[in-house]
């Protein structure tokens, strides 16, 4: 457990005032927030006032209509940290979080306690999981993309927020395959820890990011591990080499250049819509969970397709970047065109919506051409984009907000892994947003009226669609650049199209 307590607090984030808190897998995550599970363990950040060291420290919650503080047990103190396990016995809803950081003055911050909640520790928002592979002689190893999980091997989970939920309610799958718990309860002397132990079954299929679904009662939290079957490193979908997947590993981080490329359709009206567009180069510098973005993700749901958004934020952290003048100008280059990146087009000119001029970021076959640098050919890197997605219909759009309403786009073109993104949103207080993912070469999708219902008669609102290049359909390509070191080119495509709605 050493393992993950260590990697708590190596995340952490200091000199913030007022206190930041946070769950402690939210911490390994970089997740911030306020809202606690009942039991889990929980981190306090805060700003030092005092030159004095902080060696120990006092944490209570007092629950909302409540005169009566409840104690909590602190697990651990830093100079600027205060870790501590949420009771059990707090009563979920809005509460004060009171502490006491050594000699210094009482402070508080508000916060949210709900039920047992789990949170699975990993780095970054999505993984790779902090999770360790149990070899036949029983030392750990940690799972990664060099040393994944063999099928029979017992893996170790950790996170916090299970509750009392028993072990036999607990189920754990990877890549759809049920697997053999072997424990799923408190971590052994590590107060608000749980730990979790499974077998990898037969029949587990293999990869770098094989989906893992953890089910407790009636919840759920997913996440990846790395698995393969014949003992070697996994096979990355971006080909990268041994020594890549190594230091990805190890939390170093990988040379990469991403060209973003966009093209968007704005359409306030029929009459009066225009085209934007822009073809840039984004040296950066990307670790394990970083590259694990592009291939993890909300995956389309053809059943229930349609959500009413209540919270959450998701984001992807990029650190840094490099020199990429040693690549000397760069070009995309198709049959009919050649845009020198960075590349903005002149200011977009209004037009009607059914007479738009054609994306100068089209479907088809583009290069990417370098003048200079060690091992690059004069075209070296093709690849293919979809079509721009553009809405069927008008603008703005009318939604009956008593009927199931279907909105259509031009689909074809588009592979079996591209999912469109759809938001609905008003312009009142309070509205909810209505949010759909769907393949997007079904070219249509239906918003249920039980969902349409939430939106009132009368307002104005805005309904956007997004398709963005996932997983393996992304390009990429590797070159040695001119000091030799490696370089892991990436396309990233989007396209989106918004329009304004009148609900009726």
């Amino acid at each position: 457990m050493d393992l993950v307590r260590a990697a708590i607090f190596f995340l952490l984030i200091a000199g913030v005032s007022p206190a930041q808190v946070q769950s402690a897998a939210d911490v390994q995550a970089g997740i911030f927030t306020t809202v606690f599970a009942q039991g889990s363990l929980a981190v306090i950040n805060f700003s030092q006032v005092t030159s004095t060291p902080v060696l120990s420290a006092t944490v209570s919650l007092l629950p909302a209509n409540s005169s009566t503080p409840i104690a909590a047990q602190v697990t651990s103190v830093s100079t600027f940290t205060i870790t501590f396990v949420v009771p059990a016995s707090v009563p979920t809803g809005a509460a004060q979080l009171i502490y006491k950081p050594g000699n210094q003055a009482t402070q508080w911050t508000q916060v949210t306690i709900v039920p047992a909640n789990l949170s699975l520790f990993r780095s970054g928002p999505t993984g790779p999981l902090i999770a360790q592979n149990i070899n036949p002689d029983g030392t750990p190893a940690q799972n990664g993309l060099a040393s994944p999980a063999q099928p029979g091997q017992p893996v170790v989970l950790w996170g916090t927020g299970l509750g009392s939920t028993p072990q036999s309610a607990v189920q754990i799958t990877l890549g759809g395959v049920a697997q053999a718990v072997l424990y799923a309860g408190a971590a052994p002397g590590q107060p608000g820890l749980n730990q979790l132990n499974f077998r990898i079954a037969a029949g587990t299929p293999d990869g770098c990011y094989v989906p893992l679904t953890l089910t407790y009662g009636t919840q759920s939290v997913s996440s990846f591990l790395s698995k393969t079957s014949d003992g070697l490193p996994c096979h990355h979908p971006f080909q990268l080499s041994v020594a890549a997947l190594k230091l990805l590993d190890s939390g170093a981080q990988l040379q990469t250049a991403e060209m973003a490329l966009t093209t968007g359709i704005q359409a306030p009206s029929s009459d009066r819509a225009s085209r934007q567009e822009s073809a840039q180069f984004l040296p950066l510098l990307l670790s394990a969970s970083a590259i694990a973005n592009y291939f993890v993700g909300t995956a389309a749901n053809p059943a229930q397709p349609c959500s009413i958004l209540s919270s959450g934020v998701a984001g992807l952290f990029l650190e840094g970047g490099f020199d990429s003048s040693a690549l000397g100008v760069m070009t995309l280059q198709s049959a009919t065109s050649a845009l020198t990146l960075p590349w903005i087009p002149p200011q977009p000119v209004d037009a009607p919506l059914n007479d738009l001029p054609p994306p100068a970021i089209f479907a088809g076959n583009w290069t990417w051409n370098t003048t200079r640098g060690a091992n690059l050919a004069a075209s070296s890197f093709a690849f293919v984009l979809p079509p721009p997605v553009q809405i069927m219909g008008g603008s703005p759009l009318a939604l009956n907000h008593s009927q199931n309403q279907t909105i259509a786009w031009n689909g074809s073109g588009f592979d079996s892994a591209a999912v469109l993104q759809l938001s609905l949103s008003a312009q009142y207080p309070g509205s909810p947003v209505l949010t759909c993912s769907v393949p997007a070469q079904t070219g249509t999708v239906t918003l249920p009226s039980n969902l349409l219902a939430r939106f009132n008669a009368g307002f104005a609102g805005a309904l956007s669609v997004s398709v963005l290049e996932t997983g393996s359909a992304i390009p990429h390509s590797q070159f040695a650049q001119l000091d030799g070191s490696p370089l892991l080119m990436i396309v990233v495509w989007s396209s989106t199209d918004a329009r304004p709605v009148d609900f009726q």
